[in-house]
């Protein structure tokens, strides 16, 4: 098996939970029930941090350096393609991490 193999299947994990984390905010600004508002707040800070446990490499028990290992065997533009993936599901959670700090800024307002 090629070195680095483990990498497209940890990014096909990624965009999954990504997946996840949008259509989790996208029902976070529907909410009119503030608790259930609460709740799913909690869920996506929660499926936030697990992202970023995921883009840390913490994944099946690897580590940073294993993965850096992996690479070395990996063609120029395979790094590089996998380095771009890596960037957008950064720049993704950033961008779900300040929708998340706008809504915890949102007033809520009961729908009675």
């Amino acid at each position: 098996m090629q070195g680095g193999m483990m990498d497209h299947e940890q990014m096909k994990k990624m965009h999954e939970h990504m997946q996840e984390i949008q259509k989790l905010m996208a029902d976070i600004k529907q909410e009119g029930d503030p608790e259930k508002y609460q709740q799913l707040m909690q869920k996506h800070m929660e499926s936030m941090q697990q992202g970023m446990g995921m883009m840390m490499g913490k994944m099946k028990g690897k580590h940073a350096m294993e993965d850096q290992m992996d690479m070395s065997s990996m063609q120029m533009n395979d790094r590089m393609g996998m380095m771009e993936k890596r960037m957008n599901m950064m720049q993704m959670m950033m961008g779900q991490m300040m929708q998340h700090n706008a809504e915890e800024k949102k007033p809520q307002h009961n729908k009675h």
